[in-house]
């Protein structure tokens, strides 16, 4: 990642719900990047895994390809889960992690989102780390106090060398 370029990443989240409206969400995009340079811009795009090969098919000059979400251990018995060496494989280069809406409805806390942010790096991809309070602690007046310690949990033993990395997100749930 360069520490140049500002990051515009978009999370699809569940969405499309078919493969014909995703190839016409690419068609889009590659119509709407058409001819256009982005020199201090880095564009990534996560779609649901099951569409990120085809987006990855496409070979965007432009555009990154990244995941929604990752598991930490390398590989197993966990069904419906994939790995950053399977993501890097295929050829993705970013992941999402700590989203508002995994830690919402799964539960996910700075522990498992530490584990998953160093497969990320051990495994040579960037990171998009997201952090957010929720309503009730904005109104409590916690906000800086949860951003802490969603940052300092999130980043345990994740070496300073790794942080060109890892793009922090803020996003309140």
């Amino acid at each position: 990642m360069t520490n140049s370029k500002k990051l515009v990443v978009g999370n699809l989240k569940m969405n499309p719900v078919s493969l014909v409206e995703f190839e016409r969400y690419l068609d889009m995009l590659e119509k709407e990047l058409k001819g256009k340079e982005f020199e201090k811009t880095e564009i990534v795009v996560c779609p649901p895994i099951v569409y990120l090969q085809k987006l990855l098919d496409r070979k965007f000059e432009n555009v990154r390809a990244g995941a929604q979400d990752v598991f930490w251990e390398y590989q197993g018995a966990f069904t419906g889960e994939y790995s950053a060496g399977m993501l890097k494989s295929v050829g993705a280069s970013f992941v999402i992690v700590g989203h508002s809406e995994r830690r919402k409805y799964f539960g996910e806390n700075e522990e498992t989102i530490n584990l998953k942010l160093k497969a990320i790096l051990k495994n040579g991809l960037n990171a998009v780390l997201c952090i957010g309070e929720s309503e009730e602690e904005r109104k409590r007046g916690q906000t800086s106090l949860t951003l802490k310690k969603q940052l300092k949990g999130s980043l345990a033993e994740v070496s300073a060398g790794k942080l060109d990395y890892i793009a922090i997100a803020y996003e309140p749930i």
